[in-house]
Formats: C-alpha cells, sequence, structure tokens
C-alpha cells in the first residue's frame, strides 16, 4: 500500500465533500437539535432578601438547596422585597434585621420576614422549608432526631430507569452523536463512491491505485469527517464524557464499521438518484435502533436489534459518557462492533475484486 496514493485520493474526496453545498444540512441536521439538550436543566429560583447587615443566611440557604439553582437579588428594605415578590421577580423573599446572626448565636429569636405569594409553587413551599432549616442551623440548635434514610431499590425497568440513571439529557446527546456518525458514514460517504462510479473515474482510480488503497482513501474520509463532527457535536451540546477516552473510542468503531457498509452501498447505487432514495432506509432504521436503546422491546424484534451495530455502540457510549454501568453486557457490544467493523471491509473487498475482473 502506498501511503502518498492513499493521502492523494483521500484529499481529493475530502476537498470534494467541502464544496458540495448538500452537505451543510446534513451536518445542521444534528447539530441543531443537539442545542436543545445544551442547557442546564437544574431549576433556577430567584430570592429577593434584605438585611440590615451582613448575613450568612443567603449562603448557608444555597448550600441547603443543591437541587435548585438560586439567584439572589438583594433589596433595600422588607418593602422592596414585597415589591420583587409580588411582580413575580422572586420566588421567595425575606428579610433581616440588624444583628440577625448574632442574635441567633446568643441564642435569642431575631424577627425573620418571609414573603411568599398566595399562588406560588412547589419551589416557594421547598425555599420556606429550607429557609427555617438554615435559620435552625445558624441557630445552632440540634436536631430534633436522627434520621437514618433506609432507601428500598427500585423496581422500575426500561426508559424509567435509564432516564434517571443517564438523564434524558445526556441520552439524547449521545442518540445524536450516534446519528451524526450515521449521517456522514451511510450519506455523505456513499455519495463520493457512487458519483465516481457515474463519472466512470472509480474504475480510473482502480486502474491508478490497488484495491486497498482506494478502501483506505474512501475510509479515511469518513473517519476525519467523524473525527471531527464528533467533538465539535460533544461542545456544541454541553456533553462532557466522565471517560473521554472510552467514549470516543467508540465513536470511532461505530465510524469505523459504518464507514465500510457505506462504502459498499455507494458501490451497489448505479446513480445518486437511487442513492437518495435508499439511503435513508438504512439510516432511519439503525439510527431507530440507537434511541430504542432505553425501551424494552419485543421478543420478536429483540434478537434483530440486538444485531445491529448502532444498539450496541449507544449503550457502550451512554455507559462512557455518564461514568456509570447504566447498560450490561460491554463485552458483547465490543465484540458486535468489531464483527461489524470486519465484514463490511471483507465484502467491500469482494465487491471491488468482482469490478476488477
Amino acid at each position: 500500500m502506498n501511503p502518498r496514493r492513499v493521502l492523494a485520493i483521500a484529499l481529493k474526496d475530502l476537498k470534494d465533500v467541502v464544496r458540495d453545498v448538500r452537505i451543510l444540512p446534513l451536518i445542521l441536521a444534528t447539530l441543531i437539535p443537539a442545542l436543545l439538550f445544551r442547557a442546564d436543566q437544574t431549576p433556577v429560583a430567584s430570592v429577593a432578601y434584605a438585611a440590615a447587615d451582613e448575613t450568612k443566611l443567603p449562603d448557608t440557604l444555597r448550600q441547603a438547596t443543591r437541587g435548585i439553582k438560586l439567584k439572589f437579588v438583594k433589596a433595600e428594605d422588607a418593602s422592596e422585597v414585597k415589591s420583587l415578590v409580588r411582580r413575580d421577580k422572586a420566588v421567595v423573599g425575606f428579610a433581616t434585621g440588624a444583628g440577625f446572626d448574632a442574635q441567633l448565636a446568643a441564642g435569642q429569636a431575631p424577627e425573620l420576614v418571609i414573603v411568599t405569594r398566595e399562588d406560588s409553587g412547589f419551589r416557594a413551599s421547598a425555599l420556606v422549608t429550607a429557609l427555617d432549616a438554615t435559620v435552625r442551623a445558624l441557630a445552632g440548635q440540634r436536631p430534633a432526631a436522627t434520621i437514618r434514610p433506609e432507601v428500598i431499590p427500585s423496581k422500575e425497568t426500561g426508559p424509567d430507569r435509564i432516564f434517571r440513571e443517564l438523564g434524558v439529557e445526556t441520552f439524547m446527546r449521545v442518540a445524536f452523536t450516534i446519528l451524526l456518525v450515521l449521517m456522514v458514514a451511510l450519506s455523505i460517504v456513499p455519495t463520493s463512491v457512487t458519483e465516481e462510479s457515474e463519472r466512470k473515474t472509480l474504475d480510473a482510480l482502480l486502474l491508478a491505485a490497488a484495491r486497498r488503497e482506494v478502501i483506505a482513501a474512501k475510509a479515511m474520509v469518513g473517519l476525519v469527517l467523524t473525527a471531527v463532527g464528533v467533538p465539535v457535536l460533544a461542545a456544541v451540546s454541553g456533553l462532557k464524557p466522565a471517560q473521554p477516552f472510552a467514549y470516543f473510542a467508540t465513536c470511532a468503531l461505530l465510524a469505523v464499521s459504518m464507514v465500510g457498509v457505506g462504502l459498499l452501498v455507494g458501490g451497489l447505487m448505479k446513480s445518486q438518484a437511487a442513492l437518495n432514495a435508499w439511503s435513508p432506509f438504512l439510516v432511519l432504521p439503525l439510527s431507530g435502533t440507537a434511541f430504542a436503546a432505553a425501551f424494552d422491546l419485543p421478543a420478536l424484534v429483540r434478537p434483530v436489534i440486538q444485531a445491529l451495530p448502532t444498539s450496541h455502540a449507544m449503550r457502550l457510549a451512554s455507559n462512557f459518557a455518564s461514568g456509570k454501568q447504566v447498560f450490561g453486557g460491554q463485552a458483547l457490544s465490543l465484540a458486535v462492533l468489531a464483527v461489524w467493523a470486519v465484514g463490511a471491509y471483507v465484502v467491500l473487498g469482494l465487491r471491488l475484486r468482482t469490478r476488477e475482473t
């Protein structure tokens, strides 16, 4: 194999891809939906407060309510606190007098004005309860009892368990990453093969370069696009894998197998019109199996889904993205991806050998 020939063919194809106006919509089709899952999903609540002097109450309240992101709005006095809550600029408000913290530490009972709206929701109720506990903590009061929580394991299965352990945002970010790999491998890569076949330049390439060199060059294009697209998608969606090396290695292994399938599909299609007509019937089922990884599937279709590489890539990537063992059977998933990677290029090589003869 001549690396210079491989690189020359790959660079030519990359230039063609960059110039192709059809590529941008395909990439945006995965990047734009991923933006929807970038935002922090932690509930946010604004708290208005007025303090005659320095108090530790806001900082202590923030530590006591880690499940809610608090945004404090400082007011001049209690009347302004009431105005902010009345105008829905704050979910809840409180006001303290001079020497509030010192009086608490001395065992006194200073006045704490808490302002809520009559139609306040669960966040206001949670914050009022947290305020009471926070004041008790600042006063140094011992709890009335020692609470020992015992959590009974949940019996939930399927999407409820998956989404609880993994999170909907992480699941969707990983799913869109799998979709991006499929778009590159099964839409962009086959196009380069089909168009060369239509222009009769593929046969010329096989005369100028060895069969393995053509395969390597075409595969390099898809792998380069994936190597650029997957990190960009992770950055755009805000995904920070807990095990980045394993996560990106899983995406790379899926890309290797799917690029081989894409090259094979491109070689089988006689025209670009035929590729455009048939590629959705390949992309949609494969991407659907990635989303189906979270669901309990009927026994009739389960073996079919488990034989496809995208479902296993989704399972592995989800585990590595979250740092949790959400899905089991990692050895089986790796084996399925490896079989698809090897099998795709074996079949592709046989197909090209047939063209040569």
